[in-house]
């Protein structure tokens, strides 16, 4: 074509990465002008280029005899319509961990590409930031939406874990939904659909009361379904897997003192056997430090034992693994809500063509390194970030010290959280909260020396118990305390 080129290839300056000559992947991020009768000829060449650059991106990975070191690797979960405009197509629904989540069917090679080509840094500072922001979905969504990339998340409302009568209409004023429209409400800190609930506007209030009001009397509520595991099959909870009660039970067991509620959105059909399915796109990648990275991860460490200093969005590189479509249960001219929505590898999986994934790579743009390259995560940052929600901060805060190396400064971290809420009106929201650091400080105990850890550890546990009686993380750990 050089013949007939009007103007040559360069980067666009109007691109998603404003002609960034740096950015791997790009929306509309070249441009060059051919005279018209080499114009079908010019496309077709486009095309075959952008199929090809998937391809080499997947082999140079394969060749590569040494493996890359990278300081995390994760998953991103997303709806995706191309019939929708450039800015909508993609919704973000969740970010993950990789060493935690599943990749089978068509999404097999993803698992396989990064053992064979990489290899990631557990002792890496980095690590256990990257850990605390994939895990949290109201952090994550804030942080895509302060960096300037709110377009690529659904609308979304957070809540503290208290209901009263005319919450569903605020929070359906707040989203501008109707009562015919679908909202998806989540626990911030569960992965894998477990706790995620699709209603209807019209049914929210009834939802809400259901999921936020566990039964007053827990004992009375446990005591046939004990009778039922000493009588009959002790793998029988009394609740189906997936069902509507065994998620309902998600949110009485949990420790986070908020939830949030999205718009419900869908993707493009996917054909599977001739029928249309709603799927979530996974695709994966992995988080390197840049050659020209202005820290070495061993940055120091406060007094909290927290980073003082992090990899800002220019240090950090992403790789991208591959993606491929995960499908629900049903196709979508089913009425079953829930089954036609929530995706699932093991319901059915599908590929996703390469000029898909290069779309999603360049939507995404820097989306990653500036949701992983964020300033550190002080108390005083998370206390001012969300001082509308202080039961929230402080949970934050307390998740936070946790991921210290030192076990008597994680200890300081809670008791400090600790003081914090004691000046808290208590509400459900606050007891969440006071459950966790009661439960977070057994772990530590238990984690120690003393010949007697257990044992500290358990007065703790059952702390937990009386601030929150239905939180299954301390029944577990005093039945773990039992056995020791």
């Amino acid at each position: 074509l050089a013949a007939q080129l009007l103007l040559p290839l360069m980067r666009c300056p109007f691109s998603a990465a404003a002609g960034d000559p740096g950015a791997k992947y790009d929306d509309n991020g070249w441009i060059f002008a051919v005279s018209g009768t080499r114009l079908g000829r010019a496309l077709g060449i486009c095309g075959a280029l952008g199929v090809s650059a998937v391809a080499q991106a997947s082999q140079s990975q394969q060749e590569s005899k040494e493996k890359a070191q990278v300081l995390f690797w994760g998953i991103v979960d997303l709806k995706y319509d191309n019939a929708k405009p450039v800015l909508d197509r993609i919704q973000v629904l969740e970010t993950g961990d990789g060493r935690i989540s599943k990749f089978s069917g068509d999404g097999a090679p993803i698992q396989r590409r990064f053992e064979a080509c990489y290899q990631l840094q557990e002792q890496a500072v980095a690590l256990q930031t990257y850990n605390f922001i994939s895990k949290d979905k109201k952090l994550t969504h804030d942080l895509f939406d302060v960096t300037g990339y709110g377009h690529i998340v659904p609308e979304q409302v957070c809540f503290p874990r208290v209901y009263y009568p005319g919450l569903a209409s605020h929070i359906a004023a707040e989203l501008h939904v109707s009562c015919k429209d679908l909202v998806v409400l989540k626990l911030c800190n569960r992965s894998r659909a477990a706790g995620v609930i699709i209603a209807s506007v019209e049914d929210l209030d009834k939802v809400l009361e259901e999921l936020l009001e566990p039964p007053e009397d827990l004992q009375a509520w446990f005591k046939p379904r004990l009778q039922q595991l000493t009588t009959g099959c002790a793998g029988d909870l009394g609740a189906a897997r997936d069902s509507h009660e065994d998620h309902v039970r998600h949110w009485w067991a949990n420790e986070t003192p908020s939830f949030v509620v999205e718009r419900c959105c869908a993707s493009m059909p996917t054909m599977c056997d001739g029928r249309p399915y709603d799927g979530t796109m996974r695709v994966a990648f992995a988080l390197s430090r840049r050659r020209s990275a202005s820290i070495d991860g061993s940055s120091e460490q406060d007094r909290t034992g927290l980073c003082s200093s992090t990899l800002t969005p220019e240090d950090i590189e992403v790789n991208w693994l591959g993606g491929y479509w995960k499908l629900p249960q049903i196709d979508m001219t089913s009425p079953l809500v829930r089954e036609r929505i929530i995706s699932a590898a093991k319901t059915g999986t599908a590929p996703v063509m390469p000029c898909v994934l290069l779309e999603v790579y360049s939507a995404l743009g820097s989306a990653l390194q500036q949701l992983f390259g964020a300033a550190e995560f002080t108390p005083d940052r998370l206390a001012e970030q969300y001082k509308s929600q202080p039961e929230f901060a402080a949970y934050l805060t307390a998740r936070r010290s946790m991921a210290v190396t030192e076990a008597e400064q994680r200890l300081q971290g809670l008791r400090d959280v600790e003081r914090s809420i004691s000046k808290f009106t208590h509400s459900p929201a606050q007891a969440c909260v006071e459950s966790f650091l009661h439960r977070a400080r057994g772990v530590v105990l238990a984690r120690g020396s003393a010949a007697d850890r257990w044992k500290q550890a358990e007065s703790h546990f059952h702390l937990s118990l009386q601030a929150m009686p239905s939180n299954a993380n301390a029944l577990f750990l005093l039945g773990m305390a039992a056995l020791e």
